[in-house]
């Protein structure tokens, strides 16, 4: 979770700024001539075509490409992330689809599946406009030439992140207005061409392959309005030249080189129309820089993972307009201001590893639109009596990893609309209350309760209550009874180093999205059952090692498998190892060592292209390592190799070493 919270800083900035796209688009539409016919529509005839933010799926019919006279294509937001399902394009594909739309002024494929290259095509599309293709799954190289469109006004290519491409020698003659690259990628130094784009309102260039310096040009764009350059490889110093983007209202930068707080001060003091500010893993190593309570207008300000130390100035309890607030990762000491109740637009709060932070947990709860909050590491005192008939905010996510927890903190008790929630790293002992179970049944998705003292559920149950539950922590707890049965949702299922018993319930393969089953170290016993190799699938980690498990290794009757890494190791199980595991050419790690296993040495493994360990430590593996005639061109990937406690025979292949 802390990981997670660090590092999204780009895709935030990326996601604030589109929403001036979704109304560039909105307006586009509007404006257009021909978005309404009073008769029938044909392929001679219509003009417009908008059925985004729908739940449609499956394969773009062919039919629409022979809509010669459409100037608007919209087929934008057709996904249900509940399914996964979206439209894609395959046959036709988006070269096949676009071949005939040669009068095209708008095309948004948004989230439209198109797991193909940009097709060269639409560089003789002179009279287009608009062109959105974020998150389409685009690969190959990106034809520079649309860039020089005459009339490209906005262009999105954010969230390919298999694209490649470069910026070209812009032309002082360009139209573009908004230009997205942010999560591809994209490489190269940025050219100082870029300051001819005369029209340009929002340029983000984060979480790319960009690098190079900044050039100083950027500071030639007075319209400018949003500027994302975080998570990517610029290098050297901000040029002093940005201190002349006086309108703008999103500043995103991360990683770069500060001859101190004062050269932050000259970039940003006149620019007292941001209401965005990220300035991530900048070494600041100084106090909150004061002059940010000039920044009136700002929203949201991110100053994560800057070696920023002292206490939470008072000052910035008067930032009233303030939304979103990030200060991890840094190195901030003392009590977090009772005042902190007076950002009342909170919605995203976020203090997490500031180790010297501490405090009530009262302010908190009266920020009443707060949907996000991230407190992991800050020492927290909660109150005793809390009712929960009081007006708390509707939390969506919870961070409290680390915070000297001795109890299921009670104000949960009236939260149903949770989506995470971090509770691992603390000192609760005893059961999980049967009112927790209770929480969010129908919007849980996370939950992490991993390194604590909990027993058991204080009232024993076969199947967990999270209907849409996709991971579950429960490592390094001291948990008796059965093993809880996972909803058909699960993705990621840990419970491992427990003292949980009995056999593994046969009902855990309807989780048919299984991808991470960790149930070792426990006292499970039992034969496995054989449709957990059904999941194989989905399956990219299975490890039940250190159990009681006895009979055979289950076969699997799939070909295709995604299988990294099997660990059955401290087990009681017997056989011979199925043949069926040549068919799992993703395996990369397969430890039994410590069973019964009784069979000769599986020389067929060494075809799998991706091996590199392989355990077969105390069993009862006999005869011949292998003929040497077979030896060529097997185990290439192997690195590590464990055959001890066996009786194998015959030579050591000197090729292995």
């Amino acid at each position: 979770m802390v990981s997670w919270q660090c590092h999204k800083y780009s895709l935030i900035f990326l996601l604030i700024l589109a929403c001036s796209a979704r109304v560039f688009s909105l307006q586009t539409l509007a404006h257009s001539p021909s978005s309404v016919r009073p008769s029938c529509p044909d392929h001679e005839t219509l003009r417009s075509l908008n059925l985004s933010y729908s739940i449609f799926s499956g394969q773009v019919p062919l039919e629409v490409s022979k809509l010669s006279r459409l100037s608007v294509l919209d087929l934008s937001h057709n996904d249900d992330p509940s399914t996964g399902s979206r439209l894609r394009l395959k046959d036709p594909s988006l070269e096949r689809l676009v071949r005939n739309l040669t009068h095209l002024t708008y095309l948004n494929l948004d989230s439209v599946g198109t797991s193909s290259p940009v097709p060269t095509i639409l560089t003789n599309f002179t009279a287009l406009e608009y062109l959105s293709l974020t998150q389409s799954n685009l690969c190959g190289q990106f034809p520079s030439s649309i860039f020089g469109l005459p009339h490209l006004e906005y262009l999105d290519l954010s969230r390919n992140f298999a694209l490649e491409g470069f910026l070209p020698e812009f032309q002082p003659k360009s139209c573009l207005r908004k230009l997205y690259v942010a999560t591809t990628a994209f490489s190269g130094e940025v050219p100082s061409s870029v300051g001819r784009l005369a029209h340009l309102e929002t340029i983000d260039l984060s979480d790319s392959g960009f690098s190079g310096s900044i050039p100083s040009s950027l500071g030639n764009l007075t319209k400018l309005t949003g500027l994302g350059l975080i998570d990517s490889s610029f290098s050297g110093d901000i040029p002093f030249s940005l201190a002349n983007l006086t309108q703008l209202e999103h500043l995103g930068l991360s990683d770069l080189n500060l001859d101190g707080p004062q050269q932050l001060h000259s970039l940003l003091f006149n620019l007292n129309k941001l209401k965005m500010l990220v300035l991530l893993g900048m070494n600041l190593a100084t106090e909150i820089p004061s002059f940010i309570s000039n920044l009136t207008a700002l929203e949201f300000l991110c100053l994560s993972e800057n070696q920023l130390i002292g206490q939470i100035p008072p000052w910035l309890m008067n930032q009233t307009r303030l939304k979103h607030l990030y200060l991890d990762e840094n190195h901030l000491t003392g009590p977090i201001p009772q005042e902190i109740s007076q950002l009342v637009n909170l919605e995203e709060l976020s203090f997490t590893n500031n180790g010297g932070l501490h405090g009530n947990f009262d302010p908190f709860l009266k920020l009443q639109f707060l949907t996000l909050l991230g407190l992991d590491g800050v020492n927290l005192a909660f109150p005793e009596d809390i009712a929960t008939n009081k007006s708390y905010p509707k939390l969506n996510s919870l961070f409290l990893r680390s915070c000297n927890l001795a109890e299921f903190p009670q104000f949960l008790r009236g939260q149903d609309e949770l989506e995470t929630v971090s509770l691992g790293h603390n000192q609760i002992h005893g059961q999980i209350p049967q009112w927790f179970l209770n929480i969010s049944t129908e919007s849980l998705q996370t939950l992490d309760l991993s390194q604590n003292f909990l027993t058991a559920f204080e009232d024993p149950m076969k199947m967990l209550p999270w209907n849409y539950l996709r991971m579950l922590d429960l490592r390094g707890n001291q948990l008796q009874g059965s093993l809880p049965i996972p909803p058909t949702s699960m993705q990621i299922y840990q419970v491992s180093n427990n003292r949980l018993a009995g056999s593994i319930p046969w009902q855990i393969c309807h989780a048919s999205a299984l991808k991470y089953l960790d149930i070792s170290n426990n006292d499970l016993g039992g034969q496995i059952p054989d449709c957990i190799s059904e999941l194989s699938h989905s399956l990219v980690m299975l490890n039940l090692r250190g159990n009681n498990f006895h009979g055979i290794i289950p076969r699997s009757y799939r070909k295709s498998c995604q299988l990294k890494m099997i660990n059955l190791s401290q087990n009681q199980l017997e056989g011979r190892i199925p043949r069926s595991l040549v068919n799992y050419s993703m395996l990369v790690v397969l430890d039994i060592g410590q069973n019964r296993v009784n069979d000769t040495f599986p020389s067929w493994l060494g075809s799998l292209p991706n091996i590199q360990i392989l355990v077969l430590r105390h069993n009862n593996f006999h005869g011949r390592i292998m003929d040497r005639s077979k030896i060529s061109g097997h185990f290439q990937s192997l690195q590590i190799i464990d055959l001890s406690h066996n009786f194998h025979s015959g030579d050591l292949p000197s090729e292995w070493l």
